[in-house]
């Protein structure tokens, strides 16, 4: 089994950001991503670190970390329009729903 620090980054994830005023999430930026992995780089921390292959998690994974009525609520994001994600989105505080081609990224 390997050890050490993990990091999981795509460039994929600096593709979003938060689509409305919303100063809780206002840090959620893609120059976040992009600053923290340029930083990482350059203090040559990148190779000590394990590299985790980016997928998407499966139910039962996703099921560890929150209640099934969560992940139910969570499948009906798709078909939302912006101002219904921003609804939606507030009822659970400082996590936020994005409007994507292919799924969904919170």
């Amino acid at each position: 089994m390997v050890s050490g620090s993990a990091l999981i980054y795509d460039e994929e994830m600096t593709q979003y950001k938060l689509l409305w005023d919303y100063p809780e999430c206002s840090i959620e930026v893609p120059e976040r991503l992009c600053v923290s992995h340029a930083a990482l780089k350059s203090q040559g921390l990148l190779e000590r670190c394990v590299s985790v292959p980016v997928r998407e998690a499966t139910e039962e994974e996703i099921l560890l970390a929150h209640s099934a009525e969560y992940l139910a609520a969570v499948k009906t994001t798709p078909s939302m329009n912006l101002e219904e994600l921003k609804a939606f989105s507030l009822q659970y505080g400082a996590v936020y729903f994005h409007q994507v081609q292919s799924g969904l990224l919170h």
